[in-house]
């Protein structure tokens, strides 16, 4: 029950958004009621618990909608972080009351920051860069050492936990696995340019250079092109991954005064036999959408024609390159998902630094800002890219790839997560990424000696999850729609 407060920061349909992503992630179904209506409560979320019996109080904050921007600290209790975003911090977060007979447990507001989450909202305060990417040294997570702690989940377990005895939950994974791995990899750079390749080979390792690794360079005996090497490296553990692929072919000139697009194009016949081996092996195929694909539909939908005109088939799934979505409103981008039929889309990470950039490590939907409802395209968020380990390992504070893939690992364990892995395609070639393929043989060692995950391709996860999602939804029901 939801109390009709109409100072409260937040719009009911933000608010029921919100109840919604916790309550599918801890797998049980909703019924909201007005507050006419007699009998037992769960929950009762509102200013002050009313003179009737319920399980659990949900204080809503004062914080008004003009003040919801950059939070002022964080702080823990009973192993819940809360964003505070006034001075006016609660002494006590949480209580149990055994002998209360209006309500067992009081806690504080967990919708506020649920939603303030789950819709970016932080992003609007943050500086992007000249590339358009969010400078990370100003997301408040990343200054906190938070974006491997996925707050979102960590509300949606504390009231499954609250009501696992009198409640029944459908499990996170099938199979009663406890979390899952969808591995893939974008397709950037599959053909090697060889003078490119040769000037920032030296370029990298400088005296360190070997003449007969540049030599072999020229000669054509480097490569990019390392498909099968992935294809047979999963196999061998027994999974399977995406292969995501761009629909615009870019060039030089495009690269260094427009966008940073790849240079192939996806019509030529390698691509062709290559996108159909994928496909045939019951791996799957994507798009790669291009840096600026999210500012035109036409563009977009563009796109997936091309690549799906090389596999013969549809697709379902995407990943924007950069992970750029429409850096304002990802949610706008989002729409143009749904609008071209997208099942699912893998974007909503950052640039430099692994984690969970929305705090939320389950398959969720962004929310429409305009139309005032869940976009129904949903979003796998990304933990981990190859260079997170490497490249932009100095924004991270890990000693080494292990215990960073670890530190991962443990929170998709320990919240029934999914960790979406992305590795690029050449990261095989050891001459220019030396140990990004030994990393990946660790994360699959690591996934491959615990049981309780269940691997399958992102699309398998994505249609799994709606599936799942389904179910909970036909069992829900709103009786206060009265109140939207």
């Amino acid at each position: 029950m939801i109390e009709k407060y109409e100072n409260y920061s937040l719009h009911i349909s933000e608010i029921k958004y919100a109840f919604q992503t916790l309550l599918t992630i801890a797998g049980i179904p909703w019924l909201f009621l007005p507050e006419q209506a007699t009998g037992p409560i769960d929950i009762y979320f509102g200013i002050k618990p009313p003179n009737r019996s319920f399980k659990l109080f949900i204080e809503m904050s004062d914080v008004k909608r003009n003040n919801l921007k950059i939070p002022k600290e964080f702080f823990e209790e009973n192993g819940i972080v809360w964003p505070l975003f006034n001075s006016d911090r609660k002494n006590i977060c949480f209580t149990r009351n055994p002998q209360d007979t209006i309500h067992d447990i009081h806690i504080y507001d967990i919708i506020l920051p649920s939603f303030y989450l789950l819709s970016g909202w932080q992003e609007q305060f943050i500086h992007l860069d000249s590339k358009g990417i969010h400078k990370i040294e100003e997301i408040p997570l990343y200054q906190n050492k938070l974006l491997h702690t996925p707050i979102v989940n960590q509300y949606a377990l504390f009231l499954r936990d609250i009501f696992q005895e009198t409640h029944n939950f459908i499990p996170p994974w099938p199979g009663n696995k406890k979390y899952a791995l969808a591995l893939s990899h974008d397709v950037d750079y599959p053909l090697m340019i060889r003078w490119i390749e040769a000037f920032i080979y030296m370029a990298k390792f400088g005296l360190h250079s070997q003449i007969s690794k540049i030599i072999n360079i020229f000669k054509g005996e480097e490569s990019f092109w390392k498909f099968d090497d992935w294809i047979k490296l999963e196999q061998s553990y027994n999974m399977k991954s995406a292969f995501y692929f761009c629909g615009l072919q870019g060039n030089l000139i495009r690269y260094f005064l427009k966008a940073p697009d790849p240079f192939y194009d996806v019509q030529q016949e390698n691509f062709k036999r290559i996108m159909r081996l994928i496909d045939n092996k019951n791996f799957e195929v994507g798009m790669h959408s291009s840096y600026f694909a999210y500012s035109s539909f036409n563009q977009f939908l563009k796109e997936k024609l091309q690549v799906e005109k090389s596999l013969g088939k549809p697709i379902f799934g995407n990943r924007h390159h950069y992970w750029h979505m429409n850096p304002n409103n990802p949610s706008e981008t989002a729409l143009i998902h749904e609008k071209i039929g997208l099942i699912y889309d893998s974007s909503i990470c950052f640039d430099k630094h692994s984690g969970f950039r929305y705090s939320i490590c389950s398959p969720f939907h962004l929310y429409d800002r305009i139309g005032n409802k869940p976009v129904s395209t949903l979003q796998l968020p990304p933990a981990l890219m190859d260079d997170h380990l490497f490249g932009l390992s100095k924004y991270c504070h890990f000693e080494s790839y292990q215990s960073h893939i670890d530190s991962l690992i443990d929170s998709i364990k320990k919240y029934n997560g999914v960790f979406v892995a992305d590795y690029h395609v050449r990261g095989l070639n050891t001459t220019f990424y030396l140990k990004f393929g030994e990393s990946y043989k660790y994360l699959l060692k690591k996934v491959a000696a615990d049981n309780n995950f269940y691997c399958d391709t992102p699309i398998n996860i994505a249609r799994y999850w709606l599936e799942r999602e389904h179910k909970i939804f036909k069992r829900s029901k709103d009786e206060d729609c009265d109140f939207n």
